[in-house]
């Protein structure tokens, strides 16, 4: 016992000494674990607040983007000028609406839009992409469409749609007229679910963190899809929170017993606070480890250092495997991203920058990067993003420029933000952080729809030009029918009355004319006209057009001559009606442009060597009038387009005449030439390859045609609800030796058909009480008489457009004739229709 004594106490004299020691090893170590846990504390928040910030400024760029993507493609919809025609409150502006329906279903396409309004100075909803809320919602006190309807554009964020009761982000743009003044307004409706959806999703911090958005009113405007329902709600520190937005380390609160971490960043574009949220404990979890670990380790003295060195290696290898997934996710970023030195070298470039600039995913990196402007000069000094940001210690953000990668030869429109990473203490930046986005198909997308819009916009002026010379053209003959038969009203000798009425009928048959100009026009437009052939002769065709315009050129003192060469065959096969109505416009322009001297016109032919029974046909019409200037000769063949249109031109016309022969020449399948000198003359040059005939087979085809039958006393019952047409047309049947009865509308034609028996019906189609469509529907569905039922009907109709042809024999009519109804066409149908029976 004793010895064991004295052995402990020789222990423990021998270990006294080293008591001070351990203690300041144990102090030291404790102290130094202390150091090391504040100092990775910091570092790890500082690392975290770094890539947060990081991700917060490309999530602020991306809906920046989208917001001026919205903004832009808004702004080029309110400057389409089909919803300012369908703002008016005209045929047109009817018309109008159906394809601005449409447009702005299309606009819709790429979601980028929820919802379109189009509406009025009254604030009435004229047309909306869902037809439901048009005349229904009401929307004229918000402030997006008061400062639209006082012509400045208009960005809001509404916390809670009265639609879809969620919130929206609405830009409004005022809809101008031709003169520059506010005739509408135009809003489009984006969810906000919609904006950087994709980036939210994906920015995803340990279980529960992520970003989000809030909007005025402290209401949350978008949150990730993976969020569960109130994880992200504003709560009472949104106000603080939104306070904050900007500062330069984390804002910390309390979520739920939860403490919590945020950075927050506020849209100028928008007005919204981009805020990255996660768990604090997770965020500083390195840390907390770290101490844990180096705490346990204090405990063994002996092992302090051994453990210490240990876990700091192992912390280390955690931050390097961070930095590692980090820079795994900036290479998986879909932007791209390029730190340079303080001198503007390059020192690191993601997968995405190596694409958009065409560096090799291995290459060595270039010791510059060289940018452009739109007009390939170098972007040098203070015009590099790159050193004017590192220069000026300041962000760059959304500068254009290009890029043309060295073994290429196509340039890239890129976008381009530069940040400067600041030093400690607030010095000067040592490194600069680029993101690099690839818009070279969005600035060519701009540049379409700019070149679209003017494009429209020459269109929209050209027609308007039309429209107003229609005008002209159409009063210019009915002030002549209406004047000669005012005069014709009064008391005046025979001789005058003859004359008075042959004017007012010459005014008529040019009014139906320009009208059968502007028909043939929109025929050719739909792609409706057909083309007949038939055995014609050439020289027989001339004759008719020479007789035309014989007078015409007696009374200006022109010389007009025709000429047949004889290589032209005796008959050739073709659409007659149609080269007839080339001719006439081709020598009528000749005349009317032609003061003094002649107006020629020339005809010969080749055999064809590669088409076996045809011949190129060559027609010639030369003038010694005006010409036509060399900046115009372009676009005399063009739709709507005169070489004056001004309103003290000389020559009257209504543009359609050379647009209407280029048409029916390209459908015949030749070509058409100008050559002209301005004060010299203008030839037109036509080339069209028919077929020829053979003189007995098309003499015995034109013999074994049928002859109109002689048609006998007819029992027709004539329906109109306009009395003068009706008074017109029943004297003229009477006249052809047909007994007429008349009906006002369709009600009274149905009626009189039950009572009575008919021939044969002529229907108007747009009748009060009835119309024509409905009235000949109900006499086919007469049961009891077959005969009744089965009455021949031919309409009477103004409706001269491409396929109302079809429509109404679709709904039962047996033929159709167009008003104003003349005897020749009325005996032909009454021949196709009635006289079949009497053969």
């Amino acid at each position: 016992m004793t010895t064991l004594w004295a052995r402990a106490q020789r222990r423990l004299a021998f270990d006294r000494p080293l008591m001070p020691v351990l203690s300041v090893v144990l102090i030291g170590a404790f102290i130094s674990t202390l150091v090391v846990y504040l100092n990775t504390k910091n570092a790890v928040e500082r690392l975290a607040q770094s890539q947060t910030t990081q991700s917060l400024k490309l999530l602020d760029q991306q809906i920046s983007a989208q917001v001026r993507d919205m903004v832009t493609k808004s702004r080029l919809v309110s400057q389409d000028g089909v919803l300012r025609l369908a703002l008016e409150d005209s045929y047109i502006g009817r018309s109008a609406k159906v394809a601005a329906q449409r447009k702005l279903l299309g606009y819709m396409e790429d979601g980028l839009f929820e919802r379109f309004y189009l509406m009025n100075m009254h604030g009435v909803i004229v047309l909306a992409s869902n037809p439901a809320l048009a005349g229904v919602l009401n929307i004229s006190d918000r402030e997006y469409y008061l400062q639209a309807k006082a012509g400045h554009p208009y960005l809001e964020t509404i916390p809670v749609s009265r639609v879809s009761k969620r919130p929206i982000l609405v830009a409004s743009h005022p809809v101008r007229g031709p003169d520059g003044a506010v005739v509408g307004v135009l809003v489009a409706i984006s969810d906000t679910n919609t904006f950087a959806k994709d980036v939210l999703a994906q920015m995803r911090i340990g279980n529960s963190g992520g970003a989000y958005i809030l909007g005025p009113a402290d209401v949350l405007v978008a949150q990730p899809s993976w969020a569960a329902d109130g994880q992200f709600a504003p709560g009472p520190v949104a106000r603080e929170l939104i306070a904050n937005a900007g500062a330069d380390s984390f804002f910390h609160f309390d979520r739920q017993g939860a403490q919590r971490v945020c950075v927050a960043q506020r849209n100028q574009i928008t007005g919204w606070t981009l805020v990255i949220e996660a768990d604090e404990a997770e965020v500083l979890a390195p840390a907390t480890r770290l101490a844990t670990l180096i705490a346990g380790m204090s405990v063994l003295i002996l092992a302090l250092v051994t453990l210490a060195l240990g876990f700091l290696r192992k912390t280390l290898l955690n931050l390097r495997n961070a930095e590692a997934d980090q820079r795994t996710l900036t290479d998986l970023s879909p932007v791209g991203i390029i730190t340079f030195s303080q001198s503007g070298t390059p020192l690191y470039m993601n997968a995405k920058a190596r694409s958009i600039l065409g560096i090799e995913p291995k290459a060595q990196l270039p010791a510059e990067v060289l940018f452009e402007d739109a007009l390939g000069e170098p972007l040098v000094g203070a015009a590099s993003p790159v050193l004017a940001a590192l220069d000026q210690q300041q962000p760059i953000l959304g500068q254009l420029a290009w890029h043309q990668a060295p073994a290429s030869s196509d340039r890239r429109a890129i976008n381009i933000n530069a940040s400067p990473l600041s030093g400690q203490g607030g010095a000067n930046a040592q490194s600069l952080v680029v993101t690099l986005e690839d818009i070279t198909d969005r600035v060519l997308a701009e540049q379409a729809l700019v070149s679209a819009k003017e494009a429209a916009e020459a269109a929209t002026n050209a027609k308007s030009e039309f429209l107003a010379n229609m005008s002209h053209e159409i009063r210019t003959p009915l002030n002549g029918v209406l004047g000669m038969l005012k005069l014709l009203r009064q008391d005046i000798p025979p001789e005058e009355r003859a004359q008075y009425t042959e004017m007012a009928f010459n005014s008529g048959s040019r009014l139906l004319a320009l009208l059968n100009d502007v028909l043939d026009f929109s025929q050719m437009e739909t792609g409706n006209l057909q083309l007949s052939t038939a055995p014609f002769d050439l020289r027989t065709l001339f004759d008719d057009v020479e007789g035309a315009f014989s007078l015409a050129a007696k009374e200006k003192q022109l010389e007009l001559s025709f000429s047949v060469d004889q290589s032209v065959p005796a008959l050739l096969a073709g659409d007659e009606a149609r080269l007839r109505q080339i001719l006439f416009n081709l020598v009528g322009n000749a005349l009317k442009f032609t003061p003094e001297g002649s107006v020629q016109v020339a005809a010969w032919a080749n055999p064809s060597a590669k088409h076996a029974g045809k011949a190129r046909v060559y027609i010639s019409v030369a003038d010694t009038g005006v010409g036509i200037p060399d900046d115009k000769q372009d676009h005399v063949f063009e739709r709507f387009t005169q070489t004056d249109a001004s309103y003290a031109r000389r020559y009257q016309g209504a543009g359609l005449g050379l647009a209407i022969v280029k048409r029916i020449v390209a459908l015949m399948g030749g070509t058409i030439d100008l050559d002209s000198e301005e004060g010299v003359g203008t030839t037109a040059y036509l080339h069209l390859l028919m077929d020829t005939a053979d003189t007995a087979a098309a003499v015995a085809q034109c013999a074994a045609g049928d002859a109109p039958p002689c048609l006998p006393r007819l029992r027709i019952l004539l329906v109109d609800d306009e009395t003068v047409g009706l008074l017109g047309l029943q004297v003229m049947l009477k006249r052809m030796g047909h007994d007429v009865a008349t009906a006002g509308n369709g009600k009274e034609a149905v009626e009189l058909v039950r009572k009575g028996e008919f021939d044969c019906i002529l229907m108007d189609i747009q009748m009060p009480v009835m119309d024509g469509v409905e009235a000949t529907r109900l006499i086919r569905s007469i049961a009891e008489d077959e005969k009744m039922a089965n009455i021949p009907v031919i309409a009477l109709t103004a409706y001269a457009m491409p396929g109302d042809r079809e429509r109404f024999l679709g709904a039962g009519m047996d033929d159709y004739v167009t008003k104003p109804v003349q005897m020749e066409m009325l005996q032909e149908a009454l021949a196709r229709t009635v006289g079949a029976q009497h053969r």
